[in-house]
């Protein structure tokens, strides 16, 4: 013999047990529990408003969800990119929206980002469907939303635009676009220039003519989808990039099937001290998920403490792209400081967030040691290193 002893679901039907039976009497629909609608956020790499393989989900977007009629309500974008709004017809759930009628979806856009799938905003309505597993549906479903950071190239070591001959140039080859674009001064000691959009990928010159003694300085950049730091020159003469072979360190080949792990104190005939290697996910900060720009790991400072890279033989630091791992970290400064021997060669402190990392373009060439370290002691998140190193290659390169 059968019987109904409780009822899992929320619902408004009757239910009667029988000792010799079961008959179910349904004097109403059996809706589920509340149900998430999602609006999927996405950091859009090559900001071609399209979701692809190179594209990340970002996390920490504020979007706002506004019922015909009501308040709007604001959530943020998950470690995965959905930001859930939760739907249930059922009056007693604890639902963000719990009847039909139009709803209006708009996005708390930061400064320095922009939209590339185009919407600022999407309007759906909400309809009612019984049998549906919340009782309510929404038509058309929500667009995935893409943002980029807008390009720039920042500039360090210039608090004013002195110099008023401080520029960014481009000309592309084959074509009579050429671009002149003024630098101007931030509030955090750089010099910056907007690149306009079709242009992130072109390679721009950088001039600065001083009438100090530093005299006219020249670097090429190409900007790429994330703000690119052009750093201060290393002191002393710069030997050519001769000689030397470019390695690249993205970390997704250190820890195959596993989530975290030391960096091995000897890759690629590098020294790595205070290094750890991790999964994006794995920490559940928003500065490991979108500091990530090339596969799934990164490499952070361990518990916030000053972290190197040596070798015996001289290296070129060319660039990594770094960003924090905690918002309480952006209030403060990460420094990379470059060593030749004793000597402190270079030195640029980087303002970071959790939001996109800061390509720090550098060429410090013939060093032997590098420092990243944060004055708080703040984890820093680092990925797709490129060096130049001497000698022959060894594993763990790319």
């Amino acid at each position: 013999m059968n019987s109904v002893n409780s009822v899992s679901r929320k619902s408004k039907s009757c239910i009667q047990s029988f000792s010799l039976g079961m008959v179910l009497f349904f004097s109403g629909p059996v809706h589920g529990e509340a149900l998430n609608i999602s609006q999927f956020v996405f950091r859009d790499s090559n900001a071609n408003g399209i979701y692809d393989p190179v594209d990340f989900p970002l996390n920490g977007l504020e979007v706002g969800l506004t019922p015909l009629g009501g308040e709007r309500l604001v959530r943020v974008s998950n470690l995965n990119g959905f930001t859930n709004f939760k739907f249930s017809a059922d009056p007693d759930d604890e639902a963000d929206v719990k009847e039909p009628g139009p709803i209006v979806i708009d996005y708390d856009i930061p400064d320095g980002w922009r939209i590339t799938t185009g919407k600022t905003r999407q309007t759906t309505l909400v309809k009612s469907l019984p049998n549906s597993p919340s009782g309510l549906v929404i038509d058309p479903p929500l667009e995935f939303l893409g943002v980029a950071p807008v390009p720039r190239i920042l500039v360090a070591g210039h608090t004013s635009a002195t110099e008023n001959q401080a520029s960014c140039f481009s000309a592309p080859r084959g074509t009579m676009d050429i671009k002149l674009i003024d630098l101007v001064p931030e509030s955090n000691g750089v010099l910056s220039c907007e690149i306009p959009p079709g242009f992130e990928y072109e390679l721009w010159s950088v001039t600065l003519i001083s009438g100090t003694e530093t005299g006219t300085q020249e670097r090429t950049v190409v900007p790429g989808p994330v703000p690119t730091l052009v750093a201060m020159p290393a002191t002393e003469s710069e030997a050519p990039a001769i000689g030397k072979r470019e390695a690249s360190f993205d970390f997704d080949d250190i820890v195959p099937g596993i989530d975290i792990r030391e960096m091995p104190s000897q890759s690629a005939a590098l020294q790595w001290h205070n290094w750890v290697v991790a999964h994006r996910l794995y920490y559940r900060g928003p500065g490991y998920v979108n500091g990530t720009t090339s596969g799934d790991y990164v490499a952070y400072t361990s518990s916030g403490h000053p972290a190197t890279l040596r070798s015996e033989l001289p290296f070129d630091f060319v660039s990594a792209n770094f960003s924090v791992a905690w918002p309480r970290a952006e209030s403060g400064t990460a420094i990379l400081t470059a060593h030749r021997g004793d000597l402190v060669v270079a030195r640029q402190e980087v303002r970071l967030n959790t939001m996109a990392p800061t390509r720090v373009l550098a060429d410090w060439r013939d060093i032997d040691r590098l420092t990243v370290s944060h004055d708080d002691y703040w984890q820093v998140v680092m990925d797709d290193v490129k060096l130049r190193l001497t000698g022959p290659s060894e594993a763990g390169e790319e």
